[in-house]
This record gives C-alpha cells, sequence and structure tokens, in this order.
C-alpha cells in the first residue's frame, strides 16, 4: 500500500501543471517586496497620514519665512565669469546698495544740515558731496563755485550716497524711508536702491490680485468682465514700467534699466529709443554733466483687443532736470503687446511689446 501512494506521488510530481503551479508559486515569492510595501502601506496608512499632514503643516508655516529675491545678479549661476567676479568684489570691496539724492532750492548751508541728518541715518554708509573739498561754511563769496558745479549749482545740491547694505536690504529700505522723511519735498532720489525699493512696493501691490490659472499657464475664463479688467490693469503696469525702464537714467542707472528695458519691449524698438538718446546726447549729459531723466506713466489714451494680441496707446511724461532748470516731454507711446508666460522679477505682468514706437511732444 505504501509503494502504491509513493508510487502516485512521484507521477504528480512529474505531471506539467504542477511544475507550472510550483513556479508560479516560485515566483510570487520572487515579487515578495511589492506585496510587502503594499501590506505596509495598509498596515501603516495612519502613520504615513500623520506625517503627510505634519509635512503640510510644516510647508505652511515654512512658507512665511520664505523672501523675494530681487538681486538679479543671484539668478547668475554661480560658474559664471560675471558671478565669480562679483563674489570677489563683494569679498575684497563689498556691494552695496547706492542712491543719488538732488535737494531742491537750498542754500550751502542747509545741504550741510541735511546731509548731517542723512549721514547719522542707522543704515547709511556714507554721504558724498562737495564738503569734503570745500569749507561750505567760508559763505558763497569765498568760495569757487565752478569747482562744485557738479555738487551744487543754482541753489539745487546733489549727494551720492552709499549704504551699508545691498539694495534689496531691509535695512536699506528703512533707510531710504527715512531719508525721505527728513527731505520731504524737497528730495529727489534716483539709483539702484530706490529702483529696487520702487520695485518691491509695485510688486507687493499687483501680488495682493488674486489670479486663477490653469495648468497650462493661462487665465481661467471665470468673467469675461473680470477677466478684461484683470488684462487692463496687468497692461497698465507693463506700459508703466517700460516707460519708466525706456526713458528714465542717470549716471548710475543707465546700463541697468536699459537692460530691464529688454525684458519688456522688443530688442530692435527698444535699440531705436536708445540710439535717439545717444544722438541727442542724453547718455552723454547724463554721464559727464550729472543730469536725470525721469520718467512718469500719466494715462492709457486707448486699448483695442485683437484675438490674443492687445493694441494700446498710452502717455507719459518725462521730466529732464539740470540742476534747477526742469524740461518737461510728453512721451505718446503706442505698440502691440503680447500675453506670455511672466518672468520674476524682471516681467510680473508677462506682457511683452512685440512692436513699439514712441512719439515726443515738448510742453
Amino acid at each position: 500500500m505504501e509503494d502504491k501512494k509513493s508510487l502516485k506521488e512521484k507521477l504528480k510530481a512529474h505531471l506539467p501543471h504542477k511544475k507550472g503551479a510550483e513556479k508560479k508559486q516560485t515566483g510570487t515569492e520572487d515579487t515578495g517586496f511589492t506585496i510587502r510595501l503594499a501590506r505596509f502601506i495598509i498596515e501603516k496608512r495612519a502613520w504615513i497620514e500623520s506625517v503627510f499632514i505634519a509635512g503640510c503643516i510644516f510647508c505652511a508655516v515654512a512658507m512665511l519665512f520664505v523672501n523675494v529675491n530681487y538681486d538679479l545678479t543671484k539668478y547668475v549661476p554661480s560658474t559664471a565669469q560675471s558671478s565669480m567676479g562679483l563674489d570677489v568684489m563683494k569679498k575684497e570691496f563689498g556691494y552695496p546698495g547706492t542712491a543719488r539724492l538732488m535737494l531742491k532750492d537750498v542754500s550751502l548751508y542747509e545741504a550741510k544740515q541735511y546731509k548731517d541728518k542723512i549721514q547719522a541715518i542707522d543704515g547709511v554708509d556714507q554721504v558724498l558731496w562737495c564738503d569734503t573739498t570745500v569749507n561750505v561754511y567760508a559763505g558763497e563769496d569765498f568760495i569757487n563755485m565752478d569747482e562744485i558745479k557738479d555738487y551744487y549749482k543754482d541753489r539745487c545740491a546733489v549727494m551720492d550716497i552709499t549704504f551699508e547694505e545691498e539694495s534689496d536690504s531691509p535695512k536699506t529700505e528703512t533707510a531710504i524711508d527715512e531719508m525721505k522723511a527728513i527731505t520731504g519735498d524737497k528730495g529727489c532720489y534716483v539709483g539702484m536702491a530706490v529702483q529696487n525699493k520702487s520695485l518691491i512696493q509695485t510688486t507687493h501691490e499687483e501680488m495682493n490680485k488674486i489670479l486663477v490659472v490653469n495648468e497650462g499657464g493661462e487665465f481661467v475664463h471665470f468673467k469675461s468682465m473680470q477677466q478684461d479688467l484683470l488684462y487692463e490693469s496687468l497692461l497698465k503696469g507693463h506700459c508703466r514700467r517700460t516707460a519708466y525702464f525706456l526713458n528714465s537714467f542717470d549716471r548710475l542707472s543707465l546700463q541697468e534699466n536699459r537692460a530691464r528695458a529688454l525684458f519688456l519691449v522688443n530688442k530692435p524698438d527698444a535699440n531705436t529709443v536708445f540710439a535717439k538718446y545717444q544722438a541727442d546726447r542724453a547718455y552723454g549729459d547724463a554721464l559727464e554733466l550729472g543730469v536725470v531723466y525721469k520718467t512718469e506713466f500719466e494715462k492709457i489714451i486707448d486699448i483695442r483687443a485683437d484675438g490674443e494680441e492687445y493694441h494700446v496707446r498710452f502717455s507719459s511724461i518725462l521730466s529732464i532736470i539740470n540742476g534747477d532748470d526742469i524740461r518737461k516731454v510728453r512721451i505718446v507711446s503706442e505698440g502691440t503687446a503680447i500675453h506670455a508666460t511672466p518672468r520674476f522679477p524682471e516681467n510680473t505682468s508677462g506682457f511683452f511689446f512685440r512692436t513699439y514706437d514712441q512719439q515726443y511732444e515738448l510742453l
């Protein structure tokens, strides 16, 4: 009886379907890692959910401590030669923020008082003015005014200000606010530190508007009227920045503003504007004589939508400040703007002038 059972077991062992079953069972054991992983996820689902919730809470709290970077040089790769050169310069000499201040309708003595107050502000490293070379207390009759015309002319005093920290530093922003409180309406400011502060304020104002986008980065069509108002608001801000960076400059901000303008308008049309200022010796006057060109947006004249393009006409007022002499020019701009992916912080609106032209009217 035992011999029959053993013979039967041997026959079953050699049957094909039995071999396949054994192989299948062995294969299941070989893929046991995926089974163990699935079993771990099911059995530890409460623990996994707790970790996920804790991670979400941590991200929500950490989000409050994330600051926006407004320093364009930090977007350059650390291996680039320009970035390496900046690192060496910062290490050897520092890279502080700078600004230029013009005080209107002040005497030499009054300008000196303003300088001393500004010099004492926390965050200001030094203020360069003509009192370092001449005795301003001696009286204007005893001072050769031609020697100090770059810093004082026609009762207008110009001072170069260097801050302790970089242009986008909160300490520098606070120092600029204190300076404006001291000078009041008598002070006119230009320079990278002042421009960065203005950019930060503009960005914060525009970021308060909620934009609804889909996965492709396009605006969701929620209500046509609301979308039209949204586009008009963004396009208005784009026109304001375009007019400013194309037509505002001084000896400190000339190159920076020209570079920023190329993120807002196509290069050939931008070069046409630059060439006109070059031919009119505006750049030379800014670099050699300290003339300041400052543009302020005036109004939108007309907006027409044509599919994905927007034809817009707008005006701005250009003030040419040469000491106490101020000339004003109205700039009427016209162009075709298209909407693209925003590039922060160079182009926060996402609009770009595919074509652009401007005309000038002397006021």
